[in-house]
């Protein structure tokens, strides 16, 4: 674990943190006003409500309690990237005998920032809809490797609150292993 936790600590020295840059200060208007309704209740844009992000932006409001915004996100950014980092190494151990796979796996996503799956960086800098929705999808693949489908297929669910393209594309993903594996003699 400590070197799980090493190698995000890594990946935020590569990658950075910035809060409130890009698609984040997109978000930090309808966060603001989901912590307070009266927070900009004139401005057409935050009252036109969430739209597909609805789950997101309900979650970041009510992640950070009493905390200001800027430290709620830092916080989970901090608990995505560990997170992340532990579920590409446990993917790498999924099958046996992969154990130096994981660990290259892993370094090589932390130094590796300009990676774009699905025209979105693995790790990103900001603390958006898809970089949340990455965590859990990674463990629905590790789930599905194991077998678990069923377990796989609810963690892609959350997945899907935070990005709904994400976790459809990785339920996709887990729905197909599992008709595969059950399929073959």
């Amino acid at each position: 674990m400590a070197v799980v936790g090493l190698l995000a600590a890594l990946s935020i020295l590569v990658v950075g943190y910035a809060y409130g840059r890009g698609d984040l200060a997109v978000y930090i208007p309808l966060i603001e006003h989901a912590r307070d309704p009266g927070w900009l209740s004139r401005d057409w844009f935050v009252t036109r409500g969430p739209g597909v992000h609805a789950p997101y932006i309900w979650l970041m409001a009510r992640a950070g309690g009493s905390l200001p915004l800027p430290a709620t996100f830092f916080v989970i950014h901090l608990r995505a990237r560990v997170a992340l980092i532990a579920g590409i190494v446990l993917l790498g151990r999924a099958r046996p005998g992969s154990r130096e796979g994981a660990w290259l796996g892993a370094i090589a996503a932390v130094l590796s920032y300009s990676w774009n799956p699905g025209a979105n960086e693995l790790l990103y800098a900001v603390t958006i809809p898809h970089t949340l929705a990455t965590v859990p999808a990674v463990f629905a693949l590790v789930l599905s490797a194991r077998g678990r489908f069923t377990a796989a297929a609810a963690v892609a669910g959350l997945a899907t609150l935070f990005h709904v393209l994400i976790g459809l594309e990785v339920g996709l993903l887990v729905v197909s292993c599992a008709v595969w594996r059950k399929g073959r003699p």
